[in-house]
This record gives structure tokens, sequence and C-alpha cells, in this order.
């Protein structure tokens, strides 16, 4: 684990500005239809880009939950898990890190399915309690929003907007 990358305040900042809402503020600045409809929400996606941070930094500080993630999973007909002779194979490591095992649990699991994986930890004798382990997972919940914002200004830009606004609607919930 110690060749890994670490998944410290530098990379947290560099998911939330670079690889999300900087280019949400470009298509602001470059697109007016785009600009009249979501520049308003460019306080909130800071906001919430600014609590991530915090909470995914004191996470990795905490170190209870670090492990070797993914951080960049998709589905099975997704680009990272394929199938090679009947197995299912992840490829693609490149956001891989040293990180909070949550951010490659939210993307695929409700909490109550994650919990499978939180008796699975206390079995191995990983002793987080059940309100922690809820609490953690409720802050990674926005992850996949922010790691798959690009590829939904791709799509928008495209002609397709769900994928923009299901990932606004997920980073403006409780705002």
């Amino acid at each position: 684990m110690s060749l890994l990358p670490h998944a410290d305040r530098s990379y947290w900042q560099n998911i939330t500005s670079k690889i999300s809402i900087d280019h949400f503020e470009n298509a602001c600045k470059n697109d007016h239809a785009f600009s009249k409809k979501y520049a308003r929400l460019l306080p909130v996606l800071y906001r919430r880009g600014e609590q991530f941070v915090k909470d995914m930094t004191l996470l990795y500080q905490d170190g209870e939950s670090l492990t070797l993630t993914h951080g960049d999973l998709q589905t099975i007909s997704g680009d990272h898990v394929r199938c090679f002779k009947g197995k299912p194979v992840i490829i693609d490591w490149g956001f891989s890190r040293y990180a909070p095992f949550y951010i490659d649990l939210v993307d695929f699991f409700t909490k109550e399915e994650a919990l499978i994986y939180w008796e699975a930890l206390r079995s191995k004798g990983i002793l987080l309690s059940k309100d922690t382990f809820e609490e953690c997972f409720h802050r990674a919940l926005v992850y996949p929003a922010f790691i798959y914002m690009y590829p939904a200004l791709v799509q928008y830009r495209h002609g397709s907007e769900g994928r923009l606004e299901q990932i606004l609607s997920v980073l403006c919930q409780d705002s």
C-alpha cells in the first residue's frame, strides 16, 4: 500500500476542482444558455466541494477505512469492468489510490447493501460502529457526482442533459 498514491487533501481538491467544478465554471463562461440555466448553482457546488474535501481529508487522516480503491468503477456495461473468461475484471486503475473504501461503495450500493460490507468488515475484526459506517458512507455519496461531472458535461454538449441533471440533483441536495 505504501507504493500507492495517497488520497490526501490535495487529491480531493483536484477531484472537486480540476476534474469537475472547473469544467462546470468554464461551461458557464463559454455557453450563455448553459450559464442562464445553471450558473446560479456555482456557489452550491463550491460549498459541496469544500465540505467533501474536508470530509474525505478527515477520513484519510483517521486511517480506519483506508485501502486500495479503484476510484472510477463503472457498471459491467461501462468501460472499467469487463468480462474475461466468464469473470469480471476491473481495468483502468488511473484513479486508484490509498483512500477510504467508501468511494468505491457509493456508486454501486445503497446504504442497506453497503451494510453487508460493514458486516464482512466486522467479521474480519475491523470494528467500525454502524453509525460511523453509515455517516461516512453518506458523506462519500457525492464522490460519483464530482468524478463524473466532466463526462456529464460532454453528454450535455451532445444534447443529452439527463446525466448532468442527475449529478446536479445529488450535489445540490440539502442546500
